[in-house]
């Protein structure tokens, strides 16, 4: 198996390796890489597989390219067995219906088109179209805002845009019947779904006329249409459930004299039979309703898997400050008395005196003011959890001011909730009390104590949920084990005691408690729950034996990274009589592909090893699997190929590189990157990714640029697009095909002493590059942004390593107390939390406050080392950073000035924490590659290098580059 990978990794770099030489004319040079060929360089978007894995869509996007540049998006539909296409010139988001029979997307206006449209304020149009796969014909919508697909593929919904200005909510709606060629129109829908079978088409209307309001049914085969409620009111928050048989909305008016929409609750059951039952609680006349809450629009409505119960939100209802309430003959009292006092001639002014906005910060605040004002919309909208029981015909409430939180089971039987108001902390890691609770009658009991709830917050979407499938077990992380809690029993047991390893993440370089690796799913017959160790997946049995090793080692032994892949976004468990498909990562290689497990006989207490199916040199993206058929769809890379699209059958033996995006880069210089090892002062081992251009002779000293982010050698493999720098820590791919080498190294994290971690790791993996024989020691280049920024910084008052450092929005002040994370006095955008959090168990890993231990804090500020510094700096900032204030770069401009240090700060206005605008990207790439052009190869600097640019004289010192792009859109 090794020989045919080995040699299906020839075979790949030989086939890329061949293509691109044939761009190359015969006697050809190649050339370097310049700004000016940026947006020759495309990305694939739109792509997309159908259910029986023949048909494959992709577009090519330029990102850029320059805005009068020709508009060459074209949408590809191709068949991968005979290689028919069909191209759709603007076209964009494709979907495919589940029959694999035909391919819906929309179409743009050229961006010319659509620029001078909006320029004259009149509305940009798209069309939906609906292509035949099989004929190439077509059906068109003019005028569509969006579309779907039924499942069943037998329908099309088509949504117009809303008439701008209109008072009702609703727009019109086309439902096209793919079978008979048909549309159905509907006017003012407001909210429409189809079932999971794809028979029933629901729908609510808002119209100008409010009688015509409603819930309505359309059966897809008979074309019927059915009222299910009719009202002059606002229906909302339509649900189906898992099964697409029944279905719930909310419907209500809004109160002059109240803030809430008081809303009533109806469900149907048993569709789509021609008497479905229907289900109107009275929430007013309930026993089980609070007192003075209604039914809110803004909470969650869901059924649970039998159609059983209904779950939604309930708020509290409160007067309308702003009604006036009139007096018996309709008028308003307090306004009568205000006239009298003005007739009378009071002393007293009518008119109210201005309101202050004051925030009053007070040291018994629950929540910063800052914070509360970040939360403060949410806060407005939060509704707590009930539930209405359809054979019961009971309302009970499940959540409230004790327990806000809770998550049910997917039968509707219990939940799990949270009470965090004795641990709210400004800094300190989030803790709750935790609850089973029982739906039918809201009985809590208590289940954890003070439980850090982050540490059984499993990765969702990539790996398994707490509550386990079969609404049986809830699974938690505590005290160094997993632990899983029988909701039935109410009775926990310890998974992990007796294991044979300890699933601790011993590579959690953070402050406070170590978190498990994560949990992959579980098991389909609900007998156990996979885990993941550093390198393989673990079955433990819920009774609590000894676990397998479901991987047989093969990732320890290799040190391989294997991780289970979750292809069926529907799916719940793990189904272990059926292969399993892995991703597979080499920790000290960087090597990924895949590898496919048979677990065989687990009840024997053995499993079978995983088999490799394709493990390269290579960075894969994102696999998908067509859903009724062994083809795969992924993008494969690596530092001199861009991420194509690839399709595979189930083997991988043969991939096939479908998309071709960057065929020109074979005519421009480019590089390869190396991998070596090196280690800090403890001997822990670190790797770092070289970067090496094509240009360069054996034994060729080179000078070198260090970007740097904690661990940055797994981008040995990732493949740097040519793009304009939003960062200082930006790739720039001109820089390697110029000449520079580019070393991405690893850093390794004690705890409170992080700025000198990054000098030591740095410094470390600068050390052996030289040893290595690569890089100039003279002509060396320092790159930092955000977190590495500060460590740029730090590093280049420390360091005599580097000719020139670049460094960008980084915070070094020791201290840290005014830092609130988006939130100035004029700029409250961000959540305005303390940095305490971060600097202590976050990024920032000090382990303690600045006020506990300011020396820790004090060792890593770069400010006492200023007058000793020889390195020049470059230093980029937006001014509109929501995450790191702009004075923050001013400190360190001030610093070095007045230290008549070499300090040159690129402050862009309006920016926030990276650059956005496609202007003062452009600038500063050109700027940085000017910076270290001069400092590591001695090229002659430009003025604003040398004597900066006065005020006065901004306009007029422009680059050409720079003009050419000015205009252009951000």
């Amino acid at each position: 198996m090794k020989t045919h990978i080995n040699y299906l990794a020839s075979i790949l770099i030989l086939t890329i390796t061949v293509a691109g030489v044939s761009h190359l004319q015969a006697g050809e040079k190649k050339k370097v890489l310049t700004m000016d060929d940026y947006g020759l360089w495309r990305t694939v978007s739109s792509a997309q597989l159908s259910s029986d894995g023949k048909w494959m869509t992709y577009d090519y996007r330029k990102p850029e390219a320059d805005e009068d540049a020709p508009d060459e998006r074209n949408l590809q539909i191709k068949h991968l067995v005979s290689d028919k296409v069909y191209e759709v010139p603007f076209g964009i988001s494709p979907v495919f219906s589940d029959d694999a029979k035909w391919v819906a997307y929309m179409v743009d206006l050229d961006r010319k088109e659509a620029k001078k449209l909006k320029d004259k304020k009149k509305p940009v149009h798209k069309k939906v179209q609906l292509l035949n796969l099989e004929t190439g014909g077509k059906v068109t919508w003019e005028n569509a805002a969006s579309f779907a697909f039924s499942k069943s593929s037998n329908a099309l919904a088509v949504v117009k845009p809303k008439i701008k200005g209109a008072e009702h909510a609703g727009s019109d709606l086309i439902v096209y019947d793919i079978e008979r060629k048909l549309d159905h129109h509907f006017g003012s829908v407001s909210n429409y779904s189809f079932n999971k079978q794809g028979t029933l088409l629901a729908y609510t209307r808002d119209a100008a006329d409010k009688t015509a309001n409603g819930l309505y049914l359309m059966n897809l085969k008979s074309s019927l249409r059915t009222p299910l409620d009719q009202d002059a009111a606002t229906y909302s928050r339509m649900t189906w459930d898992e099964e697409g048989t029944a279905l719930a909305v909310l419907k209500g008016n809004k109160s002059e004299k109240f803030l809430q929409r008081e809303n009533k609750l109806i469900a149907f059951t048993g569709l789509p039979s021609g008497s479905p039952s229907r289900h109107e609680p009275n929430a007013t006349e309930n026993a089980g309703f609070p007192k003075d809450m209604v039914i809110s629009e803004k909470g969650r409505l869901s059924w649970n898997s039998d159609a059983t119960k209904v779950f939604f939100g309930i708020k509290e209802q409160k007067p309308d400050p702003k009604h006036k309430k009139p007096d018996k003959e309709g008028k308003n009292k307090k306004g009568d008395k205000e006239k009298k006092d003005n007739k009378d001639g009071d002393k007293k002014s009518s008119k109210k005196p201005p309101s202050s906005d004051l925030d009053i910060w007070h040291w018994k605040d629950v929540r910063i003011q800052s914070v509360q004002r970040s939360r403060a919309r949410r806060e407005r909208d939060f509704t707590y959890r009930a539930i209405y029981n359809l054979e019961t015909k009971q309302f009970v409430q499940l959540t409230d001011k004790t327990m806000k939180q809770i998550t049910i089971t997917l039968d509707g039987k219990w939940g799990v909730g949270s009470d965090d108001r004795q641990y709210i902390h400004d800094w300190k890691p989030q803790k709750a009390d935790y609850y089973r609770v029982d739906t039918n009658t809201g009985e809590r009991q208590l289940m954890l104590t003070a439980h850090q709830s982050s540490l059984s917050q499993w990765r969702r979407g990539r790996g398994g949920s707490a509550l386990s499938p079969d609404n049986k077990h809830f699974a938690y992380w505590q005290d160094a084990n997993i632990w899983v809690y029988n909701l039935d029993s109410g009775k926990a047991i310890n998974l992990t005691e007796d294991a044979p390893v300890s699933f601790i993440n011993t590579e959690w370089d953070y402050y406070g408690e170590k978190p498990s690796y994560g949990l992959s799913g579980w098991t389909k017959d609900g007998k156990a729950v996979i885990l993941q160790h550093r390198y393989d997946l673990w079955l433990q049995p819920l009774n609590g034996k000894k676990a397998v090793n479901l991987t047989g080692s093969v990732g320890a032994e290799n040190e391989i990274v294997l991780r289970y892949i979750k292809l069926d976004r529907e799916e719940k468990f793990i189904d272990l009589s059926e292969p399993l498909m892995l991703s597979a990562f080499g920790q000290w290689t960087k090597k990924a592909g895949f590898y496919k497990l048979d677990a065989g006989n687990i009840a024997s207490g053995t499993a079978n090893k995983p088999e490799p199916l394709i493990y390269v040199d290579k960075s894969f993206g994102r696999l998908r699997k067509a859903k009724n058929a062994d083809r795969y769809m992924f993008t494969m890379q690596s530092f001199t190929e861009c991420p194509d699209y690839h399709v595979s059958d189930a083997t991988f033996a043969s991939p096939r590189r479908i998309t071709d995006a960057n065929p020109q880069q074979a005519e421009y210089h480019w590089g390869h990157r190396v991998l070596f090892d090196y280690t800090n002062k403890d001997g822990v081992r670190l790797q770092g990714a070289l970067a090496i251009p094509d240009t360069r002779k054996p034994g060729e000293r080179l000078p070198m640029l260090v970007s740097f982010y904690e661990k940055t050698s797994q981008y040995m493999h990732y493949y740097d697009r040519p793009r304009y720098a939003g960062s200082s820590a930006a790739h720039l791919m001109e820089t390697i095909s110029k000449g520079y080498l580019l070393l991405s190294p690893d850093v390794h994290f004690r705890i409170g002493s992080t700025m000198e971690d990054m000098l030591e790791c740095v410094e470390a993996a600068v050390d052996k590059a030289i040893e290595l024989g690569y890089a100039d020691p003279d002509r060396i280049g320092l790159c930092g942004h955000s977190f590495s920024g500060a460590g740029a910084v730090y590093i280049s008052a420390r360091s005599k390593k580097f000719a020139a450092v670049s460094a960008g929005a980084g915070a070094v002040d020791p201290s840290g107390l005014h830092h609130l994370w988006g939130y100035t006095a004029d700029r409250k955008t961000g959540s305005g939390v303390v940095a305490h959090q971060y600097e202590i168990y976050g990024q920032g890993r000090m382990g303690a406050l600045p006020i506990e231990d300011f020396e820790a804090y004090r060792k890593g500020a770069f400010i006492d080392h200023v007058p000793e510094m020889t390195t020049p700096l470059l230093l980029m900032q937006g001014e509109a950073d929501d995450t790191v204030g702009w004075l923050e770069a001013i400190g360190i401009y001030n610093a070095m000035r007045f230290n008549d240090k070499k300090i040159i700060l690129l402050s862009y206005p309006g920016e926030g924490h990276s650059l956005g605008k496609r202007v003062n990207r452009i600038d500063f790439t050109k700027r940085m590659i000017e910076y270290f052009d001069h400092y590591l190869k001695g090229k002659p600097a430009p003025d604003w290098i040398t004597k900066g640019v006065p005020f006065l004289e901004k306009k007029s010192s422009k680059t050409d580059a720079v003009k050419k792009y000015m205009g252009q859109r951000p």
